[in-house]
């Protein structure tokens, strides 16, 4: 965030990240709330305090909170056992993308419990609870279609067996009971906001290459692109 400024994606929580961010590096309630306006005013464009004022606040008193900490999960690994389940699934590349994310984020949710509280970390996998986080599953698979169509997807798949349908936006992530868990890494994901792109990459679909300097996963809009904007930006300057 503070490299690239906001994504443009998840501004509120970015907001509250970095509320959470000024806490730990020990500032006031105060001197937090005056650097997050001067993060704004620097990083959106037409900034106005007035419609970010709620935004704004809401970030200061999640920031309060005792338990309100970062967490940094830097890595997700994939294993060949996981590749080869999804690969061999009966369904299109853009289906098998919304399970390869389905799988990452629950790693990544796991990765998250163990950090935060490891005493109530289980072996259960589910997914869903409001329409929010499906929406961020459609965003993260990187896969274009509007939003309810998932929930017809999410029945396909229980039809199938992959996952089950439970109560209150629910699902039950079925597949993932299945698979071993192995240590033979095959593929490394370091990025939550487009891991369909490394389901893409890793098999060479949707024109998805690695940025020449950082590695970074991007979208190649011509035969010429070779880095990330950041990485296209930084050679300009040098």
């Amino acid at each position: 965030i503070f490299k690239n400024g906001f994504s443009g994606k998840h501004i509120n929580n970015e907001i509250r990240l970095l509320a959470i961010h000024y806490k730990e590096q020990g500032y006031n309630e105060t001197e937090r709330e005056n650097l997050l306006y001067e993060f704004c005013e620097k990083n959106l464009e037409a900034f106005d305090r007035v419609e970010y004022f709620k935004k704004i606040n809401a970030a200061l008193n999640n920031a309060n909170k005792n338990e309100a900490r970062l967490i940094e999960v830097s890595k997700i690994n994939v294993n060949q056992t996981e590749l080869n389940y999804i690969d061999q699934l009966n369904l299109s590349h853009d289906y098998k993308k919304i399970i390869f994310t389905l799988l990452i984020l629950d790693k990544l949710n796991k990765e998250v419990q163990k950090q935060r509280d490891p005493e109530k970390l289980n072996d259960e996998h589910f997914f869903g609870g409001t329409n929010k986080n499906y929406k961020e599953l459609i965003d993260a698979s990187t896969v274009h279609m509007k939003s309810k169509k998932i929930h017809s997807i999410i029945r396909e798949f229980a039809e199938l067996g992959i996952v089950e349908i439970r109560g209150r936006g629910y699902i039950k992530l079925s597949f993932i009971y299945s698979l071993h868990n192995q240590k033979n890494k095959l593929l490394t994901i370091s990025s939550y906001d487009d891991i369909g792109h490394y389901y893409d990459f890793i098999h060479c679909k949707n024109r998805i290459i690695e940025c020449n300097m950082c590695k970074s996963l991007i979208k190649a809009t011509s035969n010429t692109k070779k880095y990330c904007d950041q990485c296209a930006k930084d050679r300009e300057k040098a």
